[in-house]
């Protein structure tokens, strides 16, 4: 049984130092990662394997194992941490600390009281933040977005994630959801039909959860070494293309043009000094940060001057730092 939507009260800001230890939790796609942060630093880190599509009440008992574990980890009782911050994918309203829709990942997070469960388990105040956003604020206050005020994050993983800081502010908008949503940008008009309500997104046309459909439509899949694989994705694409396999090159460079036309799109509307590519995908790809920086450069309006593409500089741990940040700074938000 998860417990219903509580009082806004049961969440929202922690009162914290950058010198407290936070208990961090990150929702992922495919695994959920727990950890202790204190003053920028990652004190401890476990990770388990997760089906988020099944939910998160069917991962709840071997979370606060976990979570038990990685404050032990850290020679804490989780009840000495300042506060438990969670990452979750989706839309995420950290006033009334609720998760408002999500796409197919952990769908039940929208009755959880995530208030309550952090206030009942651990008798820790909890802060909710959406997975992209917290990943930002790891990078910009601990890695490759630090020293810009105007910045991208993509996030290429089981899905696209996207965050945006502006004149040093984040994006949240109304909804929660501007910037977030640049996995959403249409690059194919008529295109594949999308977990959203689009066709043609960019997430429908490269990212992990989209790719074994395509591999497995295309005429030489059969002939393809990818038919072997029990699992494909990303990685398994990336060691293929460079054996020589005609399709998972196909399908590599079919992806790179995807994310980056997305980068294109995301560049004239958010004019960033530089993009992040973060993600377990974005971190992985080879060459995709000199390719994007190139097409940049022949395909973007950027009258400012060069936008930077860099790599995040903690593509597992980001979102545990970010939510961290959230907990204990005083950020302003656009």
């Amino acid at each position: 049984m998860i417990p219903a939507p509580g009082r806004p009260t049961d969440t929202g800001p922690v009162s914290a130092t950058p010198q407290h230890p936070v208990l961090a939790v990150d929702l992922g796609g495919r695994r959920i990662k727990v950890g202790v942060v204190e003053g920028g630093r990652l004190l401890s880190f476990r990770t388990f394997d997760a089906r988020a599509e099944e939910g998160l009440a069917a991962h709840l008992a071997d979370l606060e194992a976990t979570m038990a574990e990685a404050a032990a980890d850290a020679g804490l009782a989780p009840e000495a941490c300042a506060g438990l911050g969670v990452v979750s994918p989706g839309l995420v309203d950290p006033e009334a600390g609720r998760v408002l829709s999500t796409n197919r990942k952990y769908p039940d997070a929208v009755q959880f009281d995530f208030g309550a469960w952090g206030r009942d388990t651990f008798g820790l105040p909890v802060r909710l933040e959406n997975d992209a956003h917290a990943a930002l604020l790891g990078e910009w206050r601990h890695g490759a977005a630090a020293g810009a005020d105007d910045v991208v994050q993509v996030m290429l993983g089981t899905g696209i994630g996207c965050s945006v800081l502006l004149g040093g502010r984040p994006l949240r908008g109304q909804g929660h959801q501007a910037g977030l949503l640049g996995g959403h940008v249409v690059v194919a008009v008529g295109g594949r039909a999308c977990t959203c309500p689009g066709r043609g997104c960019a997430e429908a046309e490269a990212s992990t959860w989209a790719l074994p459909a395509m591999a497995r439509e295309d005429p030489a899949f059969r002939s393809s070494a990818l038919a072997a694989e029990a699992v494909i994705d990303y990685r398994a694409l990336f060691g293929h293309a460079a054996a020589g396999d005609d399709l998972a090159i196909r399908l590599r460079d079919r992806s790179y043009a995807v994310w980056n036309a997305m980068a294109v799109s995301l560049v004239h509307a958010f004019a960033p000094q530089r993009i992040v590519l973060g993600g377990g995908v974005g971190h992985g790809a080879p060459d995709l940060r000199a390719r994007m920086a190139r097409h940049l450069e022949e395909h973007a309006w950027t009258s400012y001057g060069t936008v930077e593409v860099v790599q995040a500089h903690h593509p597992s741990s980001a979102a545990l730092l970010g939510i961290a940040v959230a907990m204990t700074e005083d950020l302003t938000y656009l």
